[in-house]
Formats: structure tokens, C-alpha cells, sequence
């Protein structure tokens, strides 16, 4: 039981340390979302979110910065993927 619950504060730390140095490369240009919290985007545009288990952050065209955050994560050697939801807005998975 103990090697589980230091797993998960391990896992856990590597996904916050992961958040904040991507959240400062996008400096403000963009809000960062985890993938397994935009569960109701999913639904809502029809998006089979297991396509996306090896990922974990979505950014939203509507609250992003597009070009600036596309530099960014192109100059950050961050890589990505653009699709487009039913509304015909863009999102970014990493």
C-alpha cells in the first residue's frame, strides 16, 4: 500500500512540475487545461476522449493566444496536435 501512495504523490508532483514549466513557457498567452477535467468538451462535441490517453493538457482557441502560443510550444520543442471541435473552433493537445 505505501509503494502505491508514493507512486501517486510521485505522479502527481511530475504532473504539477509539468503544469507549471509549460504554464510559464506559454507565459500568459494561454490557459492550460488537463485533458481528464474537459471531460464535458468531450461530450459535448462528440470526441471519443480515449484518443487522447497518452496526452494530458488541452488548450482552447477561444482562450489562447493562437499565434503566440503557437510560436511558443514550435520554440519550445513541445509537441502537439491541432484539431477542430463542432463549433469549428481549434484546440491543442499535448
Amino acid at each position: 500500500m505505501d509503494n502505491i501512495n508514493i507512486n501517486n504523490k510521485t505522479n502527481n508532483m511530475t504532473i504539477n512540475l509539468k503544469y507549471n514549466q509549460l504554464n510559464k513557457i506559454l507565459n500568459n498567452q494561454s490557459e492550460l487545461h488537463f485533458i481528464i477535467d474537459s471531460d464535458n468538451f468531450f461530450d459535448e462535441n462528440n470526441i471519443n476522449m480515449s484518443k487522447f490517453k497518452n496526452n494530458t493538457f488541452i488548450l482552447f482557441e477561444y482562450t489562447t493566444n493562437w499565434p503566440e502560443t503557437i510560436k511558443l510550444l514550435n520554440q519550445n520543442n513541445i509537441n502537439y496536435s491541432i484539431h477542430t471541435d463542432e463549433l469549428d473552433l481549434n484546440y491543442i493537445i499535448i
